[in-house]
């Protein structure tokens, strides 16, 4: 626990309404052993937004010894509608790769009269056809939202790195993104000798719904539609094990996902509990 920090996108409550899920299934089985006939798994799982978290619970093996026919995931979402479900027969998340672009030039005191090819100037060329592809790629983008570089204002840095992430929908445009962003990084590094290395991570397929689960629960339950979002989870590896369904939890105007100033009013945690236990009911 880190005190004054937060990972603020509301697993506090994804973690509560498992927990309560949790306590009523304990609590059936006290009343009445033989009251459950399925086996349930109840999955708290770290780091969703990277490859490591299903991979860790699917390499374990102890999902695959019970023998599940179906996993369900609730994810808090702000701006639709306050406890209503969202979701969708497909494609419900985009895919993922964490992208990391390295610089590497001469360092010289920002003084010098005659300038060598300078990292930033490089830097900030490669950006800017980045930010231009995304404009006309609809179905993908590849975005930075960290820089690291220099060690003083009067001293031209000799290496800098732009850290970011790549968003898709289908493998096409995921390769379409990592060979554009190759074959700029050559152009420019031939125009000005400044080198350059393209670093793109293992990262997340997008996250597909099982059809026939949507459908199944979707009047029941009351469910809404929704178009794929451009968030990314690893939720994707667990299709591997058996049939998926990811869903969202709208809790109204807040914050977005991510804000230090992110919350949400507990009292919708209820609806999702609800949700579990609809599903739990028709098994």
């Amino acid at each position: 626990v880190n005190p004054g920090k937060m990972h603020a996108c509301g697993h506090d409550g994804h973690m509560a309404m498992c927990l309560c899920l949790a306590v009523y299934i304990d609590d059936c089985l006290k009343q009445n052993k033989d009251s459950l006939n399925h086996n349930i798994a109840i999955v708290f799982q770290p780091g969703e937004e990277i490859t490591n978290g299903a991979k860790s619970v699917l390499n374990s093996g102890v999902l695959q010894k019970l023998n599940l026919s179906a996993i369900f995931a609730l994810h808090l979402m702000p701006d639709f509608e306050i406890g209503k479900i969202y979701t969708n027969a497909n494609t419900v998340m985009a895919g993922s790769r964490e992208v990391d672009v390295l610089f590497f030039g001469d360092s010289m005191h920002i003084a010098k009269k005659e300038l060598k090819a300078v990292v930033l100037d490089a830097l900030t060329a490669f950006y800017q056809a980045i930010i231009k592809n995304n404009k006309k790629n609809k179905n993908g983008f590849m975005r930075f939202g960290l820089l690291e570089g220099g060690t003083a204002r009067n001293v031209l840095s000799d290496a800098a790195c732009l850290k970011g992430t790549m968003r898709f929908f289908d493998k096409s445009v995921q390769n379409g993104l990592i060979s554009y962003a190759n074959k700029f990084a050559r152009e420019i590094s031939a125009k000005t000798g400044i080198k350059i290395d393209v670093n793109i991570k293992e990262g997340n397929a997008p996250v597909k719904n099982d059809s026939t689960l949507f459908f199944k629960y979707k009047n029941a339950l009351k469910l809404q539609t929704t178009d794929a979002l451009w968030l990314s989870d690893d939720f994707c590896f667990f299709d591997s094990l058996c049939p998926v369904l990811y869903s969202f939890l709208g809790i109204g105007k807040t914050e977005s996902l991510h804000s230090p100033f992110f919350n949400f009013d507990e009292a919708v945690l209820t609806n999702g509990l609800n949700f579990y236990l609809g599903v739990l009911n028709m098994i």
